[in-house]
């Protein structure tokens, strides 16, 4: 069998001094990206330029108690583009950043819900080539929504689709957690309440 070669090109820590604990064993590469939780409701970026340095903070355009800004987080493939999962205002949202002619990450759209009882939108992210997907499982009294969200050409973020688990019932929090492969071929929405994975294909 041939071995299989991954490239790390991101990483999310909760403390800035766990980037230099934890290395890649090559070290980190040039443009590679690395988010870290500051203490302000915030995330702050950072680039590799030997050592790390702190490229700009996002933060929220709205900023409310307990908002649970960055609780989840996804980098586009080309870090051209991010998107910041803010669960705990009103019924969750999710913040979309494109990168300016200045190279810095600017806001640029809100996804709001758009199903009845959605609860905790952004509570998980998982990033593909051109779909970023959202888990909201407090939604329908914790059954639990999955949102699907494409990047357009023109770099709007739109919502595609609403999943709901084929089988799943109140309680079961389906999209607690959310992955999606590179090639946007394969979606995986966990259930842990029921103890459940599910696997999409295109």
């Amino acid at each position: 069998a041939l071995p299989i070669l991954m490239y790390l090109h991101s990483v999310k820590f909760n403390y800035a001094s766990e980037i230099g604990t934890y290395l890649p064993r090559d070290g980190w590469r040039t443009n590679e990206t690395a988010w870290v939780e500051n203490d302000s409701d915030g995330w702050a970026v950072y680039s590799k330029s030997a050592p790390w340095s702190g490229d700009v903070e996002l933060t929220p355009g709205e900023t409310v108690l307990n908002g649970l800004y960055g609780e989840s987080v996804a980098i586009g493939r080309d870090n051209n583009f991010a998107v910041v999962g803010q669960s705990g205002i009103n019924d969750g949202r999710l913040i979309s950043y494109v990168r300016g002619f200045d190279n810095r990450l600017v806001e640029d759209a809100t996804i709001v819900p758009n199903a009845n009882n959605t609860s905790e939108l952004g509570k998980s992210l998982g990033q593909g080539r051109d779909y970023t997907v959202a888990g909201a499982p407090g939604s329908a009294s914790d059954q639990g929504y999955v949102y699907v969200t494409k990047r357009l050409s023109n770099g709007n973020l739109v919502v595609q689709q609403v999943l709901t688990g084929p089988d799943s019932t109140a309680g079961d929090l389906y999209g607690s957690a959310v992955a999606v492969s590179a090639d946007d071929q394969w979606l995986y929405v966990s259930a842990v309440n029921a103890d459940k994975v599910y696997v999409y294909g295109l």
